[in-house]
């Protein structure tokens, strides 16, 4: 059994890696699919070895509203299956019987998650924590009392949300061995037990892993859970000489870290910069050096939980002083090109310095311009590009904010607009698109257009590889198409030079954003370049 068990781990392993090396080939997706998002797991109950705890105290250094939406995601999905459009008279029947509990179990796994777990996202909890400090400490009180009070908070919600989930997949697991246990709905049910029900389980026992060592941390005195509501609380001590955060639990035991004052932070980000991204394998991981940095940048929010939708694809950031320092520059510019006809002529030194200054008056009328352009194009591509799709935000979200950028940037060369010109320290003219500050106006865009997206259909898998689809068909035709231009504009031509010359009008064939589409989308020779 446990010879069985390594070989699965092993072949899950081994799609994963598989599907991050080869992201969009479909044979490996279809044999990978849950393992990119719900990785590999065993339905037994029993406590993980204590060489895990120290991976699933890592695991909940990222968000925690992230680390635990699979069980709502997973619930969709086993939704989706068991009430998909298109089943036989008789497995429907069935599955109506049990429907009415199946709906209530979820209904319950969702109110549980919008209770406990989304108000334990770090930014809410702060605001409870600050709000409660006074409760537990009468004399002046600093960080790391607020700290004390969100983890008392943070464990008392989380153990809450994990005994409740436990309960309910604990129903969903008995339904789903009853389906598959009648004749009519044996194969509809066949693979949910090893795809979803299992990798749901192993999240229960990590978050339990991480609470028990969350527990000795803080050093809890006694733990009860309310007979009524099922809500969990905890009595314990304030030491002083704890540091009450997620990153000092994660630390290695004797590792010694130097508290810093707020004041040398800064210090350190202003002579050091913002970090480079952290990247393995392609999947961006939240750092403990990147959090502490998080104040030196400005970045779009990754909002996927999924190793696949946590790529570079998915990430823009630039640093504070970088945006200050580019700003400054766009103030100082003596020309700011709103429209084709503001191109100048001839320009000459003396001149420039005259009209020196004059970008700041016009910043406002820029950032109108570009979030003008940014919203044309974006409407668009969801239009007119890729007409039909049932979720045009989350395709948008999917295609990221640098298919953007470069759909913006090629947008405004081929108006003729948006450039700037500025001297510089050498009395040169220099003719330049402010990128910095491009950047920074659609990081503000897209956090602002994403900030009500739904969360379950960006982790959700199925809508992303039916989107990937709708590319590839998109592409195969237009491709086709050119294939067809280049023998009537270029006869006996051979096959070799046919995707330089398909490359070379690129714009023609494909159009200047839905060929960024295919560049992000889908990998091979043509498209690296």
């Amino acid at each position: 059994m446990a010879d069985q068990e390594e070989k699965s781990r092993e072949q899950t392993d081994e799609d994963l890696e598989k599907v991050l090396s080869q992201p969009f080939q479909m044979d490996t997706l279809a044999r990978a699919e849950e393992a990119a998002f719900l990785s590999s797991a065993t339905r037994t109950v029993e406590r993980p070895p204590e060489n895990k705890t120290d991976e699933d105290v890592q695991l909940f250094l990222r968000p925690v509203e992230m680390v635990l939406r699979p069980h709502i995601s997973t619930a969709n999905l086993i939704l989706e299956r068991l009430f998909a459009p298109g089943l036989e008279d008789g497995t429907r029947s069935v599955i109506e019987q049990y429907s009415e509990d199946l709906k209530k179990d979820i209904d319950a796994l969702r109110k549980a998650y919008r209770v406990y777990v989304e108000t334990a996202a770090d930014e809410t909890l702060t605001r409870e924590a600050t709000r409660q400090v006074r409760k537990y400490f009468q004399e002046q009180t600093g960080q790391n009392e607020i700290n004390f009070v969100k983890l008392k908070r943070f464990y008392e919600k989380i153990k809450t949300f994990n005994e409740k989930s436990r309960e309910i997949w604990r129903n969903i697991n008995k339904l789903i061995d009853t389906f598959s246990v009648i004749h009519e709905t044996r194969r509809l049910v066949r693979g949910l037990e090893t795809d979803y029900l299992e990798p749901v389980q192993k999240l229960i026992r990590s978050t339990e892993s991480f609470l028990g060592a969350l527990y000795r941390y803080i050093q809890v005195n006694r733990e009860q859970r309310d007979s009524v509501t099922g809500g969990y609380r905890i009595d314990l001590s304030y030491d002083a000489n704890v540091e009450y955060t997620l990153e000092a639990l994660a630390r290695p035991e004797g590792a010694q870290e130097e508290k810093k004052t707020e004041t040398t932070v800064q210090e350190e980000e202003d002579e050091s910069g913002p970090p480079s991204v952290s990247i393995a394998r392609s999947i961006i991981l939240e750092t403990r050096e990147r959090r502490i940095h998080r104040a030196s940048l400005y970045a779009v929010p990754i909002l996927g939980s999924r190793d696949w939708n946590r790529s570079r694809d998915y990430s823009m950031e630039i640093a504070v002083q970088d945006y200050r320092n580019g700003l400054e520059e766009f103030k100082d510019a003596f020309l700011v090109v709103l429209r084709p006809e503001d191109q100048p002529s001839s320009l000459t030194p003396s001149g420039a310095m005259v009209k020196k200054g004059s970008g700041a008056s016009h910043l406002e009328a820029y950032i109108d311009l570009i979030e003008k352009i940014l919203n044309e194009e974006t409407r668009a591509m969801i239009t007119a590009d890729f007409p039909g799709l049932l979720h045009p935000d989350v395709f948008l979200y999917h295609s990221g904010p640098n298919v953007v950028f470069r759909i913006l940037i090629a947008t405004l060369r081929q108006r003729n607009i948006g450039d700037v010109f500025r001297i510089d320290e050498q009395s040169q003219i220099r003719r330049e698109y402010p990128e910095t500050l491009i950047r920074k106006i659609l990081i503000e865009w897209w956090t602002e257009r994403f900030r009500d997206i739904n969360g379950e259909q960006v982790d959700s898998y199925l809508t992303y590889s039916r989107t990937l689809e709708m590319i590839r068909k998109e592409f195969r035709a237009l491709y086709a198409r050119g294939v067809e231009m280049r023998k009537k504009e270029q006869p006996g031509g051979g096959y070799l030079q046919q995707d330089e010359w398909i490359r070379k009008n690129r714009n023609r064939i494909f159009g200047l954003r839905k060929y960024e589409v295919f560049r992000r989308f889908l990998s091979g020779t043509m498209f690296e370049f």
